[in-house]
């Protein structure tokens, strides 16, 4: 609530409680039957009940500007998120993901790929039946596995 809903509020309560006298100074006024300390009451009352309506309608207008402010706030936020949104996006639509694995293939592997006959049914180039029983290092040097004699390493 803004400043401006809450001073017509106050406002109107105030005058409303402030008419309050006016009318037990009618009423006593009537008890005994002064007339003139009624009109002048009932003057007094319509004066704070006046005030009170005038408060009130400042009120109800400062209400109806708030709404209006909060609602285009609200679209600049809405507004604001979406253009983020785009912008992040934007920014990964052309990139890679951070960690990525490469590989590369060396000579070797290439003149492999390319000589080497395809396995049956699947029409494309398999790996020589020689180059199945390699294995690389991490140095990049090719292990012949044939040669080598099998290893078994228990862990327990």
């Amino acid at each position: 609530m803004k400043a401006g809903t809450m001073n017509g509020l106050i406002g109107a309560n105030m005058n409303v409680k402030l008419a309050e006298t006016p009318m037990r100074v009618y009423s006593e006024a009537e008890a005994k039957g002064d007339t003139g300390a009624m009109e002048r009451a009932m003057g007094y009352a319509e004066e704070f009940s006046q005030k009170a309506k005038e408060c009130s309608d400042e009120a109800k207008e400062a209400m109806k500007s708030e709404v209006k402010e909060e609602k285009k706030e609200q679209e600049a936020l809405i507004e604001r998120r979406r253009e983020e949104a785009a912008a992040r996006r934007g920014e990964t639509s052309g990139r890679l993901p951070e960690p990525v694995d490469t590989a590369e293939i060396s000579e070797e592997g290439k003149k492999a790929s390319q000589g080497a006959a395809a396995p049956a049914g699947t029409g494309a180039g398999g790996p020589a039946a020689a180059d199945i029983a390699k294995t690389y290092t991490e140095s990049g040097g090719a292990v012949d596995m044939q040669a080598a004699e099998p290893q078994i390493c228990v862990k327990a």
